[in-house]
């Protein structure tokens, strides 16, 4: 059976504290970080996903990824960062639900 251990749980969430240490200019809008379930649970391979503000393409995103994780994707490591960059508006999906549930936004 495929499961995650402590230590690879404690890893996925050092490596996203990380992100949330960067300055706003950054343009960090979210990011989660998951380790990928094996048999022994000893995890190498974590799911990172990074939303980014719009003004910044996708390739700031990946170059942000690089530079945080540095230290897991050198080659003696043997972690594999697979790597979603999204763009989007801060505040953003919090306006479209208050108007679906038929409030003004702020």
């Amino acid at each position: 059976m495929d499961y995650v251990n402590e230590s690879s749980l404690d890893l996925a969430k050092e490596m996203e504290k990380r992100f949330t240490t960067l300055h706003p200019t950054a343009g960090i809008l979210f990011v989660g970080v998951r380790a990928v379930p094996v048999p022994g649970g000893k995890s190498k391979t974590f799911e990172v996903r990074l939303g980014i503000q719009r003004k910044f393409d996708e390739g700031t995103g990946m170059a942000i990824i690089k530079k945080v994780l540095e230290k897991e994707l050198l080659q003696s490591s043997g972690y594999t960062i697979l790597a979603s960059v999204y763009r989007g508006i801060a505040g953003r999906a919090c306006d479209a639900s208050d108007e679906e549930a038929g409030k003004p936004s702020a």
